[in-house]
């Protein structure tokens, strides 16, 4: 299923075939779907980038896309408008090629920037959400630190962003995120694979 995915990155930048690919192991939490680890990661700071996607049971991992799709119906509703569909016509299978397409976009520009201005980027991004310094499935997840920090300081939260819940400050957090220029250049890289290299579209 990901295999024209990569293809067609490849296509769109002959850079990323040096990309290594590796499995996630089944056993980890279901919020590791895939993920870029850069070089600068490893002990070895010349050897390749990294995407760690999960493979294997490919059922449960489309129900885990689907099961996403309704937490964070913002996020995929951004990603739906970027491939040109509706959000009720994202399927599994598009946002898992997405997925890897997206971290694929990451790398890109980390090809691009090199290590200190990606990482300067990135800080910058994450400074100007709502919730600094938190994905919006860390503030979702009751168990992270960034959560429970929010709801330690949850009055405040409440005032500053005019929200009553923390779903309400979801929306919020999603909005932000999505749009963050690191996010939204990973989307927009991922979309124009999507729309040019497979066949998910109809």
């Amino acid at each position: 299923m990901l295999a024209p995915v990569y293809r067609a990155a490849v296509i769109a930048d002959p850079r990323l075939a040096g990309t290594v690919i590796e499995p996630i192991d089944e056993g980890g939490p279901d919020s590791e779907m895939c993920y870029a680890f850069p070089s600068w990661w490893k002990s070895d700071k010349t050897s390749p980038h990294e995407v760690r996607v999960r493979l294997g049971d490919t059922a449960r991992i489309l129900a885990l896309f689907e099961r996403a799709t309704e937490e964070f119906p913002v996020s995929y509703g951004i990603i739906a408008s970027r491939v040109g569909l509706e959000l009720s016509a994202l399927t599994p299978e598009l946002l898992y090629a997405f997925g890897f397409a997206h971290e694929l976009g990451h790398i890109r520009r980390m090809l691009d920037l090199g290590e200190k201005a990606y990482k300067k980027q990135l800080r910058a991004d994450l400074r100007q959400l709502p919730v600094r310094n938190t994905t919006p499935s860390d503030l979702m997840d009751r168990s992270s630190v960034q959560r429970r920090y929010v709801d330690k300081h949850w009055e405040w939260y409440s005032k500053e962003y005019g929200v009553q819940t923390v779903e309400e400050l979801s929306i919020l957090q999603q909005h932000a995120y999505r749009n963050s220029t690191t996010e939204r250049e990973a989307d927009e890289f991922a979309a124009s694979v999507i729309q040019i290299g497979t066949d998910l579209l109809g």
